[in-house]
């Protein structure tokens, strides 16, 4: 349990993304894309948490001084430095035996995704503004990745949506580390100086605008009778997030709040049932 909580195991969710663009494109269930995919989410997910040791090592001391961070396994010092490089070697060895197995253009954007991933630990989450665009990249490495498994061509409107949604998801982020270092004093992120509330409320409303605006442009481009409905969903699991973000100040955990809150769960459940009827069966 110790060591799947350094690995953030919680966090590999978000590597499902790599299964939209073939979703999207019909592609999905193509036996040999799928099981190379498999082997690009096992990838992906191996990477992010070799990265997640090495930044959970670099920030220790400042974990130290965070209600909640302090009790991670490195800062609370639970995890000896030779198991750290144990981990840091085996989760990198593991992410390049699932590489093996994918197309050229595929490792490249996995080997982009881990050095970004560096370059963010050590540096980039340090600049204002730059931190959050730069995790929001990185969801987009994702989905380029897929596309030379699957063979397609991701469509702009979604490769647009995705990165908008990145941003709101990160934005919300920070405005719950904002509240947090306003109600008990204390931060890790030494960039949340230079943000203030009222600029990342209006920030969490305007790309989550630009998401719902993209996927709708998406949805018309499609010509797919009755799948204009499935913008309800979205708007709906957006709003939902939105709420939770205002009224209950979550998002410090996105990937827990989207599979704990049944309402989003739930619009995400039927919206995949429905695209995939759309769009498997007509």
């Amino acid at each position: 349990m110790l060591y799947f909580r350094l690995l953030r195991s919680s966090h590999w969710i978000k590597n499902f993304l790599i299964f939209a663009p073939p979703f999207f494109a019909t592609k999905l269930f193509v036996y040999d894309s799928f099981l190379k995919g498999i082997c690009l989410f096992l990838a992906f997910s191996a990477v992010a948490s070799c990265v997640y040791i090495i930044n959970d090592f670099v920030d220790r001391e400042e974990d130290l001084l965070h209600p909640t961070k302090k009790m991670r396994p490195i800062a609370a010092g639970k995890i000896s430095n030779n198991e750290i490089v144990f981990l840091i070697v085996l989760t990198l060895s593991l992410s390049v035996l699932f590489c093996l197995f994918l197309p050229l253009q595929t490792i490249v954007f996995i080997a982009i995704y881990f050095v970004t991933n560096l370059l963010y630990s050590f540096w980039l989450k340090k600049i204002v503004l730059i931190d959050i665009f730069v995790v929001s990249i990185m969801y987009l490495y994702r989905i380029f990745a897929s596309e030379a498994v699957w063979n397609i061509k991701n469509s702009h409107w979604i490769v647009l949506c995705t990165f908008f949604l990145a941003l709101f998801i990160i934005s919300a982020k920070r405005r719950a580390e904002f509240n947090s270092v306003r109600e008990t004093g204390t931060s890790t992120r030494k960039v949340l100086e230079s943000y203030n509330k009222e600029f990342l409320d209006h920030l969490m409303t305007i790309t989550m605008t630009i998401s719902l605006v993209t996927y709708s442009l998406y949805v018309i481009s499609t010509n797919k009778a009755y799948m204009f409905y499935s913008i309800v969903f979205v708007a709906f699991a957006l709003f939902r997030y939105m709420y939770l973000a205002f009224k209950r100040n979550v998002g410090q955990s996105p990937e827990q709040t989207l599979v704990k809150d049944p309402w989003i769960v739930s619009s995400i459940i039927i919206w995949v049932i429905y695209n995939g009827f759309i769009f498997y069966t007509f």
